[in-house]
This record gives structure tokens, sequence and C-alpha cells, in this order.
């Protein structure tokens, strides 16, 4: 995805200032608990396939994180290494959308019944198309 297009997203979502349109939206999973009320779901068309510096494939999504509290929204990038879908766990690295500035990484296991498990199965099945 162009940096101008990436550059774009960020601004539009920053004037809507809450949730971004539901049209251009799926949603994985939802929180609902004392410390945490967010809505999580990925842009359509988002997902690409990359290999990383070490030649190892892998696959990325931009997904929104909705705090359903103060309707705030952080657009972040999941990437995953095909491996980690081969082997059934692993990890997702979150990074800004620049796609470059780590922000965390989430530990999952196939079918484990978290959010970032949900999102490794969307891109897994991506990666295996």
């Amino acid at each position: 995805m162009a940096s101008a297009l990436k550059a774009s997203l960020v601004f539009a979502i920053g004037l809507a200032g809450c949730q971004p349109d539901r049209g251009d939206w799926i949603v994985f999973g939802a929180s609902e608990s004392p410390q945490f009320n967010e809505t999580y779901s990925y842009k359509k068309d988002s997902i690409e396939a990359f290999e990383t510096k070490s030649h190892k494939p892998g696959g990325a999504m931009i997904v929104s994180i909705v705090d359903n509290r103060s309707k705030s929204t952080r657009v972040r990038f999941w990437h995953i290494l095909k491996a980690d879908c081969t082997t059934g766990y692993g990890k997702i690295v979150s990074t800004e959308i620049d796609g470059k500035t780590w922000v965390n990484t989430y530990e999952f296991a196939q079918g484990d019944g978290s959010i970032v498990s949900a999102g490794a199965e969307i891109l897994c099945d991506s990666l295996t198309k």
C-alpha cells in the first residue's frame, strides 16, 4: 500500500473522530471488561503479503481498535509470519501505520478464542489462498 494512501487513511480516520465507516471494515473481535471495552476490525482489501529482510514470507493487515468508552481509534498494522500459520501458534507484531514503528508483540495459538487468534486466522487464511 502506498505511503500517501496510508497517510490519507490515517487522516480520514482522524477527521471522523470515532469509528471508521463500518462498510470498509470487518469486525473480528470485541472485549468488554472493567479495563477494556474495545472493538477490533480490519480494513477490507488491506491484507497484503510481505517478505522479511531474511526472506521469510508473511502477511499484514490494517487493524482499527476502537475504544468504545472514549470513542477514540488506534490504527495499526498487524504482521504475521507464514511459518507461524503453519505451526498454528506464534506471534503477531503490531506496528504503527507506517509498518515500521513497533507497538507490541502478541502471542497466539490457533483456536484459543482470543482476539489476536481471530486476527491470526484471517491473516493465515489469506496466506494459504
